[in-house]
Formats: C-alpha cells, structure tokens, sequence
C-alpha cells in the first residue's frame, strides 16, 4: 500500500469531525509554524465535500476539545492548536513533534 493510500484508508476511518481536523492539518502542515496559519473557512470547504453547516458542527467540537481556535476576522480564522497537531499526528502515525 502506498502512502497515499494508506492515509486515504487512516482518513475514511477516522471520526466524522477528525476528518475536518486533518484536512486543517492538510492545509497548514507546509506552514513553519502549523499553529499560526490562518486557515479560512473556503479553503475546508474546497477540500471537503461537506456543507458549511455540518463543518461548523465539526469545528465547535474541535474548538471544544482544545485542538483548534478560530477568531472573526474579515472571515473566520482557523487555527491548529498543539494538542490538535498531536491528535492527528497520533491518528495517522506521523512521527513528526509538534
């Protein structure tokens, strides 16, 4: 199995709003800092075939649970957290530290 695919599998896998959280770990892991980039709401939904609604569900539960921080800006502001750079790091066995 390729890398690829053996993500593909971890990501079918995973719980409904974890598959958000990775596709935001997606999205920020080629940043220096991961935890500083400002993820937008388009950039997810582009990313996901999920509507807005269901992605705001999944983003207050990760908010909840400490693995991300969003802000109101212009737009919403997205932010991985540490703690959520671990979980997705635990979930797909990427070795990297946060």
């Amino acid at each position: 199995m390729s890398g690829c695919d053996f993500i593909s599998a971890i990501f079918i896998r995973m719980n409904a709003h974890y598959q958000t959280l990775f596709t935001i770990y997606e999205i920020a892991k080629a940043d220096q800092r991961p935890e500083i980039y400002p993820c937008r709401p388009r950039e997810i939904i582009l990313r996901l075939m999920l509507s807005w609604d269901v992605i705001q569900q999944h983003i207050n539960l990760l908010q909840s649970e400490g693995l991300i921080t969003t802000r109101q800006l212009d737009t919403l502001v997205i932010h991985i957290t540490g703690e959520g750079l671990n979980k997705i790091r635990s979930l797909t066995g990427d070795k990297q530290s946060a």
